[in-house]
């Protein structure tokens, strides 16, 4: 059995489908358990989930990812 973490986030459950390290920082790109068209990304800062700061942030998160795939 695999453990899939899920987060509540503005009243969905999004579940973890990848995350990262990039410059001592952690990423996640979620997707909405009842949507899988409804996805977000969220970087870990003192262990809560926060949205990214700018766009410059999110193309070099989508970058990261991927690169990953």
């Amino acid at each position: 059995m695999v453990d899939v973490k899920i987060y509540n986030i503005d009243d969905k459950d999004y579940m973890v489908v990848n995350e990262l390290d990039d410059n001592n920082k952690h990423y996640l790109l979620l997707s909405n358990k009842e949507d899988e068209d409804d996805i977000l990304f969220r970087r870990v800062d003192n262990n809560s989930l926060v949205p990214l700061d700018n766009e410059d942030e999110v193309v070099r998160v989508l970058q990261l990812f991927d690169e990953t795939n």
